[in-house]
């Protein structure tokens, strides 16, 4: 006889239920949310299983490689389709739960979730981390902006490594507005720091050809910025050198002022900020 067993878990601890092939229930139980604890309860019962379903959520990708790796059938479901099957109980509590997940199981009335490996999922939370960083160091560089404009100090157009250097340019002859930026400029240099230290553990960061978008984005001279292809950079060239070349054929003497050339400081183009030409 086939046998299935539902789990219902929380931070702390989780339900079991397991059912046979027809439905009845065989065993209940409310142990410690480990996989120590599950599995033990498991190899207890002394059966073998076809299905063990447990809910989509935040330690479920951890339970289910505990349970996979010592040979239980575990399978993730799909929390909104769970909810769905649930929704007809009228007393919702962990005990229902576990027994409703278990018959869902046993009907095969459920969506699996792809449970991501280990390796993905520390990529992932170093991309999370990653941009958790870097958007605390940018509100830090906005709320220095907006409390500089109040006294008339205007920061301008910076770089991410030249803004400190302005900044203190700019307080440096009021010893108040140095004490309070100061530390403000203490956090988002550690900020910084940090954020770079992840970028360089990133695997993919120099991978040319890695299409994802939520690879590393890195800078070089490109037609943008970051390793990427946009489709509509052949279509961009085509129409920026038949410009050019109308500009060229109606305008033959021309010069640049090669020492007035200024490169963009905005970190999403790679290119000139001015380019004087007399004509």
């Amino acid at each position: 006889m086939d046998y299935f067993a539902g789990l219902d878990v929380s931070l702390e601890t989780a339900s079991i239920c397991i059912v046979n092939a027809a439905g009845d229930i065989l065993l209940e139980k409310k142990i410690e949310a480990e996989p120590a604890a599950i599995i033990a309860l498991l190899k207890h019962f002394g059966r073998p299983f076809k299905r063990i379903g447990l809910e989509a959520g935040p330690t479920s990708s951890w339970l289910y490689s505990e349970l996979r790796c010592v040979g239980y059938p575990a399978i993730c479901l799909e929390c909104r389709h769970v909810k769905a099957g649930l929704s007809a109980m009228r007393n919702k509590t962990d005990r229902n739960d576990a027994r409703g997940i278990a018959q869902l199981v046993r009907l095969g009335w459920f969506r699996q979730v792809h449970v991501k490996s280990k390796g993905a999922q520390q990529i992932r939370m170093l991309l999370v981390n990653r941009q958790q960083l870097l958007t605390k160091a940018l509100d830090l560089e906005n709320s220095v902006r907006g409390s500089l404009k109040v006294f008339g100090l205007r920061i301008g157009t910076v770089t991410r490594r030249t803004f400190e250097a302005r900044v203190l340019e700019l307080v440096a002859e009021d010893r108040s507005l140095i004490a309070i930026t100061e530390p403000m400029l203490r956090v988002r240099r550690a900020l910084i720091a940090g954020f770079e230290r992840l970028d360089r553990l990133h695997p993919h960061r120099h991978d040319v050809h890695d299409r994802r978008l939520r690879r590393t984005i890195d800078r070089h001279l490109a037609f943008g910025h970051g390793i990427h292809f946009c489709p509509g950079n052949l279509l961009a060239r085509l129409e920026g050198r038949v410009a050019l070349e109308e500009v060229l054929k109606r305008f033959q003497d021309w010069e640049l002022d090669e020492g007035a050339l200024v490169m963009s400081e905005i970190r999403s183009v790679r290119g000139w900020h001015r380019m004087p030409t007399r004509i």
